[in-house]
């Protein structure tokens, strides 16, 4: 989007697309909304009733990002201005699309953006991911299997500690805020129950001097800011897990 021209934010749970689409309404700006297919089912209704109130105010396109363009789009109470297959890898055709989604409000599917070849980065690994909230567990998730990996999931500390009793990971991806037992307890469970413990990594929305000391000291080998991008669990996992292919 950068390449495209445009200023971009990132965000991974629905409750901070309302409020990031709040703070700019108030404020007069113009804004688009990208959104991956996956968002409508996991938020169900209460998504259309948002995106309506919010349109009320001033004009809201959204764009719908999806891997299967030949299929009819989620009807989630909110009109498309345009669909896009991902991956999107041609920035001029994106702004082509964009930029008529701005202008119109509500213009036609746009056709599919064609994907450059580039080599795929496989990592054939099995990882632990554990977050109490469903949006992020699934951007995350879609994340590591683009990467090639096995991923399971823990909702909380407590599940986290237990799978990783019973099968060897190559790296814990560990949200520090949870319900039941935080990331931080979680990992020094972790340390503490098993022998060799595998790599855990960070998954902070705190990026402060203190935080990231204090999952240094817990025994975190490494955090990643969110939002979380594909170029944040590939770099993690080039440096702590074993790389295939």
């Amino acid at each position: 989007l950068a390449r495209a021209g445009y200023a971009a934010t990132e965000a991974a749970a629905w409750s901070e697309i309302v409020a990031w689409l709040r703070r700019e309404a108030a404020a007069s700006r113009p804004v688009l909304l990208m959104m991956d297919e996956s968002v409508p089912a996991l938020v169900g209704a209460e998504i259309g009733r948002e995106l309506q109130a919010i349109s009320k105010t001033r004009p809201l396109p959204v764009v719908l990002l999806t891997t299967r363009p030949a299929q009819p789009p989620p009807d989630f109470g909110h009109p498309l201005a345009a669909v896009l297959r991902k991956p999107l890898l041609r920035p001029a055709a994106v702004a082509e699309v964009l930029q008529g989604a701005l202008r119109a409000g509500t213009v036609p599917a746009t056709a599919p953006v064609t994907p450059a070849v580039a080599p795929a980065v496989r990592f054939d690994v099995p990882v632990l991911l554990a977050d109490d909230e469903a949006v992020n567990r699934l951007v995350v998730r879609k994340l590591l299997e683009s990467l090639g990996c096995r991923v399971d999931i823990a909702v909380n500390g407590a599940e986290a500690v237990a799978l990783a009793r019973l099968k060897d990971y190559a790296v814990i991806f560990m949200d520090c805020r949870m319900p039941e037992l935080d990331g931080f307890a979680a990992t020094l469970e972790i340390r503490r129950q098993l022998p060799k413990p595998p790599p855990i990594v960070a998954i902070t929305a705190n990026n402060t001097v203190e935080d990231r000391d204090h999952c240094l000291q817990v025994g975190m080998c490494d955090f990643i800011s969110k939002p979380v991008r594909r170029s944040d669990m590939q770099a993690a996992l080039e440096k702590w897990a074993v790389r295939q292919g």
